[in-house]
């Protein structure tokens, strides 16, 4: 009886352990080791956009949901804003801003306005009120901590970057 309790519990703990590296592994894209590259394009903030033909990082497609893309947004902004806590991370990439934003624009999402204003800021490369950005996804998602504070210096983005690309 007792071997069965132990065998059962560390098959279990196998489990979990399993779980949560393939957890951690894709939220820090492990697969994804270029290099981001940085560029100051002279807005009141840094710009560290990496230009790319297809969407790098983002897993998804023309037919996502409002709630895939929020998610996806929400989670690009991290590279740019400062916040006690960040869950996810999704490199801010001009092929993933690509990706959004015509995802937004063949939709009839809710929040299609909205969206359609911050993916058209991000594509000409204006990120001076991403901390808003990222508060107004964080608000849609219920969020309760880690709401955006400012905005990360160039220095605070390419650490970001390196940590988690």
């Amino acid at each position: 009886m007792k071997k069965r309790f132990f065998i059962t519990a560390l098959l279990m703990l196998i489990v979990i352990v399993g779980i949560s590296i393939f957890y951690i592994n894709a939220q820090r894209n492990v697969g994804n080791k270029e290099k981001v590259s940085t560029d100051n394009i002279g807005t009141s903030t840094s710009t560290v956009v990496k230009d790319l033909d297809e969407a790098d990082g983002v897993n998804l497609t023309l037919e996502a949901s409002e709630q895939d893309v929020v998610t996806a947004m929400h989670h690009m902004s991290h590279q740019k804003v400062i916040a006690e806590q960040k869950w996810g991370a999704v490199p801010l990439t001009e092929g993933n801003i690509k990706l959004v934003h015509e995802i937004i624009s063949n939709s009839e999402f809710k929040h299609k306005v909205f969206l359609m204003e911050i993916s058209e800021r991000w594509l000409s490369k204006d990120f001076s009120t991403i901390d808003d950005d990222h508060n107004y996804f964080w608000k849609l998602q219920g969020g309760t901590v880690g709401k955006a504070k400012g905005i990360m210096t160039k220095e605070q983005e390419e650490a970001y970057i390196e940590k988690n690309f």
